[in-house]
């Protein structure tokens, strides 16, 4: 594994752009963790949007207890991270993560950039999120498509779902959410306790967005009551990836 510390990524398709996105190291976070969980604080309430500000008091709970987070920057400027835990188990390495992008910086790589980065720092086996968002959802397909990943979970045919059901029942107990998600579909009712989590658009003009919006339709998740769909990948064999 590489040293998290030590990983930092320039966005090079884009050159319009000057992101970039780097780990924060332990020593960095202990050093700097109301800093630290200030700038998030400011980004997650532009993120999430009116009514769904995250305290400053909240975020570093939360990093107290999971330290580990990536940063995209544009020159000083914080305009997106993400948070993710890591659970090892005797044949998998977890990785579950949540992001949030400034509302005016979306659309323009830095989620690939966040998720890219987190795969290299940590090296995971199997990387997986919940949403209510379909561009979430599929900016994560996407970027597993990128690494030639077609099958993405629960966005498959109901043999592949029951040949990686042993996974996603380990996965969600490491992550607490056992008995909570139906299997078959990934919903998760109520798992917001916010509800809505967010005021993102829905944009149907865009037919893989219509393609999951009509999935999260079929199965009923009602964003009102907080319900998300779990949504995971298989990355490698744990035995055979380097740690």
């Amino acid at each position: 594994m590489k040293n998290p510390e030590q990983v930092a990524y320039d966005n090079r398709e884009k050159q319009q752009f000057s992101f970039q996105v780097r780990v924060v190291g332990l020593d960095e976070l202990v050093a700097d963790l109301d800093s630290i969980a200030a700038r998030i604080s400011s980004v997650a309430s532009d993120g999430f949007g009116p009514g769904k500000e995250m305290s400053p008091e909240r975020i570093a709970r939360r990093l107290s207890k999971e330290p580990y987070v990536i940063l995209a920057e544009e020159g000083q400027e914080l305009v997106g991270f993400q948070f993710q835990s890591l659970h090892e188990t005797d044949t998998q390495k977890y990785l579950y993560y949540s992001r949030v992008i400034k509302k005016n910086k979306q659309g323009k790589g830095i989620a690939q950039m966040l998720l890219s980065g987190a795969i290299d720092a940590y090296a995971p086996t199997v990387i997986g999120a919940r949403s209510q968002n379909p561009a979430e959802i599929l900016s994560f397909t996407k970027a597993m498509r990128r690494r030639g990943i077609a099958k993405v979970y629960p966005f498959t045919t109901e043999e592949e779902k029951l040949a990686t059901q042993s996974t996603l029942i380990e996965f969600l107990e490491v992550i607490g959410f056992s008995d909570k998600v139906d299997l078959l579909t990934g919903l998760g009712q109520q798992s917001y306790p916010e509800g809505r989590l967010g005021d993102y658009e829905i944009h149907l003009n865009n037919p893989e967005i219509v393609r999951i919006e009509d999935y999260l339709i079929s199965i009923g998740l009602s964003r009102a009551d907080g319900d998300s769909v779990f949504y995971f990948a298989q990355l490698a064999n744990a035995k055979n990836n380097d740690k």
